[in-house]
């Protein structure tokens, strides 16, 4: 141990003695090091970290699948709860929770909040108590006893200002009033970002209804000892004999997926990508630091031999070069917590709203650990680089002529060439993942949406609350008023493009057969306003959009996309034939272009668009669309008070610009994009400052060999393009190794890209151009110092 002592204050002692070469290589460990720690940080919240609730892995969502359609539904009927539960064997608790929204009637105006309608059960499963008060009794799962409420940490905080006593109180919702029961814990959030939960209430026709909606998420706590294909099989027992009772044309197989795991299904891949990549840039880091141990060591040959000659045994000169590269790391893990802390707050910024478990990411012990051994691990590594220079030293004639006499000199410099290869190699692979990332994000943005987002706002509208008795003179009065407001340019009332929310119906052509095998074609229905077309900038192809006289002449008129023309109107126009769908004929007036129905990644579907004044619209899915002259955020406020008039009880809320919207759609692969080109950036950094290292090495320890060439005629313009020329080449070796590895690598980010092969061969070249480029910029320094070597001082130089 006291030798130990005297190792670690000689290694002090020399690290202060450099501080410019600390500095550098504390730099250099904490960017590589804080990087990882930053991201594992995520991936341990979001990832590894148990869930908090009791015995999290026997928690399971159930979820149906459609064989015939090769689609998986994580929404069940309640008629398959009420079933599942009467012949349970599997479950100790199974629940059925229905998501909703409330609205709180009690303040100055309404607000919208997200909720849950869940049974008693649900929070006994969790194993989570509320803080305050109680849950809900079996009881109150009956209807006219469900009039009591359970409000999450941070609702009670914002909107009751944390009322110790909100216990037993009243609050009111449009549905009526509700008393409170109890407060959950602030780290309490499932299943999503509900903040009020109220009971499960169902009449019996509500769960006997074989015709229910696939509106419910059904969790179960498997029984102990009941393995997850135990239960699948037992629920499959039990689908077959629904299908049988109820008649069932279409099969369904019931599957269950561990909570943990469906939470974390959207994000698991990206994230361990990121993850997997940023080791890449912890290489990157660690060769450098280890190459610039190495030169160093080369300044330290006579220290060394000295204290060989003095007794020091090779085991302890080792562990003297590794107890130093263990106080750098350690230092650079210090710095890399503190740069992780910071990265943190950055990251949240930018992280996706629908990311799980944000809210958990932090610093913790498991993090600490993780920095903490990789700053032992690095530490240990790249203070092994210099014991290989001194393992073959000949110390006896170092110490008499006062410089390095090698046998092996040749091929310790190749480990300097082999490790800046290395480095260049692994930059090459980062730089083209990110290339690859980059040019599908592009892509991806720049795809033909089938209409004009730009400038656009919209809302969601409802006439149910409205202060007219019937839906047709609320939207007549939107649609008279709001055009008039400053500052619109246009508006109209429909279904969202980027939602998706038209309804699926079977067609018919009149006097023809279209229907394939027996199966009628399907289009997607969606109802708008006459100027939707206009004000969402969608073309009309033929024909004409609705007109006033279209609304009273007795007849059914819509209009048609250019894929369902195509599709079966081939060969002659389709304006003035007829569709059938639900008894109605419904004559083509035009046809308008196709619109991709859910963003930049959806296919375009068959679609029928018709008035929504006698189309019977429902109330759900409708949106008011505005294009403004200007900035449209400009215009929420008027949009808000307008609307407010005409629905008192009805809250605003998410007023939003379509393209916000699409920007939220891509989110996911903007924040892995933006990281990944971030974590490439920094491996180019690291490779550039590795190059410039070498050759200035390479430069210093040939200034003698240099002077003599310059001195017997040699020009600077030689010696500066033989430094280039060697910085290059090693370059050239290191892009060629990793291209090769790239290509067969990054098949695994495949998945990631939108209509880019991952071995694009523009990408790579661009690439490879790029760090080319910076390497030679990086060898330039040091080639032009030497090229300025006086040779009678190189002569001198020993």
């Amino acid at each position: 141990m006291g030798t130990l002592w005297q190792d670690m204050r000689y290694g002090l002692r020399m690290l202060v003695k450099n501080p410019g070469f600390t500095l550098a290589v504390v730099l250099i460990l904490t960017l590589g090091i804080g990087a990882n720690t930053a991201i594992f940080s995520i991936v341990n919240a979001v990832l590894l970290r148990p869930l908090p609730f009791r015995d999290p892995d026997h928690i399971v969502q159930l979820s149906t699948y459609l064989p015939k359609d090769g689609d998986t539904l994580f929404s069940n009927t309640l008629s398959d709860f009420a079933e599942i539960r009467k012949r349970n064997r599997v479950f100790d608790q199974f629940v059925a929770v229905r998501a909703a929204w409330f609205v709180d009637i009690g303040g100055d105006e309404p607000r919208s909040v997200r909720g849950a309608r869940v049974p008693a059960e649900f929070f006994p499963m969790l194993g989570v108590l509320p803080m305050l008060g109680r849950s809900f009794y079996p009881e109150e799962e009956q209807p006219g006893k469900d009039q009591v409420v359970v409000l999450s940490h941070a609702y009670w905080n914002q909107r009751y200002g944390a009322d110790p006593n909100i216990v037993g109180h009243t609050i009111t919702f449009k549905e009526g009033a509700y008393t409170v029961v109890g407060v959950m814990p602030p780290t309490f959030r499932f299943p999503g970002y509900e903040v009020v939960w109220k009971p499960l209430a169902l009449t019996a026709e509500e769960a006997q209804s074989r015709f229910n909606y696939f509106n419910a998420k059904i969790f179960g706590h498997l029984k102990s000892g009941v393995t997850l294909e135990q239960a699948e099989a037992e629920l499959n027992v039990i689908s077959s004999q629904l299908s049988e009772a109820h008649e069932r044309r279409s099969q369904r197989e019931f599957r269950l997926t561990v909570l943990r795991e469906r939470l974390v299904a959207d994000v698991r891949s990206s994230l361990w990508m990121l993850f997997g990549t940023l080791g890449f840039v912890l290489l990157i880091a660690c060769t450098n630091v280890a190459n610039m141990l190495l030169a160093r060591s080369a300044g330290r040959e006579r220290e060394i031999a000295v204290r060989a000659a003095l007794g020091a045994g090779r085991l302890r000169l080792v562990r003297q070069c590794v107890t130093e590269s263990l106080m750098l790391s350690i230092a650079g893990g210090l710095g890399a917590l503190l740069l992780a802390f910071s990265l943190l707050e950055v990251m949240r910024v930018f992280l996706p709203s629908d990311m799980p478990r944000v809210s958990e990411i932090r610093i913790d012990g498991w993090v600490f650990v993780f920095t903490l051994t990789v700053s032992l691990v690095m530490g240990t590594l790249i203070g092994l680089a210099p014991t290989l220079r001194f393992a073959e030293m000949a110390m006896g004639q170092t110490l008499r002529e006062g410089r390095l006499s090698l046998g092996g000199g040749r091929r310790r410099y190749t480990l300097h060439k082999a490790l800046l290869v290395c480095q260049v190699a692994l930059s090459l692979m980062l730089l083209a993942g990110a290339g690859l990332m980059i040019k599908s994000l592009r892509r991806l943005t720049t795809v033909d949406l089938g209409f004009d987002p730009k400038g656009v706002l919209c809302v969601e509208v409802d006439e149910r609350e409205s202060i007219y008795e019937q839906p047709e003179p609320y939207f007549r009065a939107l649609m008279e008023r709001v055009p008039t407001f400053p500052g619109v340019r246009m508006a109209a009332i429909g279904s969202l493009p980027l939602l998706g929310s038209s309804v699926g119906n079977t067609i018919d052509i009149a006097g023809r057969d279209v229907s394939v095998d027996g199966e009628e074609p399907t289009a997607d229905f969606t109802t708008v306003s006459k100027d939707y077309f206009a004000t969402l900038r969608i073309p009309v192809l033929a024909g004409s959009v609705f007109s006033e006289q279209d609304y009273g002449d007795g007849r059914y008129v819509a209009l048609i996309n250019q894929t369902l023309a195509r599709r079966y109107f081939p060969e002659g126009s389709p304006v003035g034939q007829i569709l059938i769908c639900g008894g109605k004929s419904l004559h083509i007036v035009g046809v308008v272009g196709d619109v991709r129905p859910k963003g930049f990644r959806s296919d375009v579907m068959p679609t029928v668009y018709s008035p929504y004044l006698y189309s019977g619209w429902g109330s759900s899915g409708t949106y008011l669309m505005v294009r403004a002259h200007g900035a449209p955020q400009t215009l929420f406020a008027m949009i808000r008070q307008e609307l407010l008039r005409l629905s008192p009880r009805r809250p605003v809320s998410n007023i939003r610009t379509i393209e916000e919207m699409l920007a939220d759609g891509i989110a996911p692969m903007r924040f892995n994009t933006e990281l990944l080109g971030l974590f490439a950036a920094l491996a180019l950094i690291l490779a550039a400052f590795g190059v410039y290292g070498l050759m200035a090495f390479s430069v210093s320890q040939r200034t003698q060999e240099i002077g003599i060439r310059m001195a017997l005629g040699a020009k600077s313009s030689d010696v500066l393009k033989g430094v280039l020329r060697q910085g290059l080449k090693l370059t050239c070796i290191g892009i060629a190794l990793g291209l090769a590895i790239s290509l067969a690598i990054t098949r695994m980010i495949h998945s990631f890209l939108y209509d880019v092969s991952p071995n694009d061969p523009l990408t790579f070249a661009c690439v490879s151009v790029l760090l080319a480029g910076v390497a030679m910029l990086a060898s330039y320094i040091p080639a032009r110092r030497a090229a300025k070597i006086d040779p009678m001082v190189a002569l001198r130089y020993e």
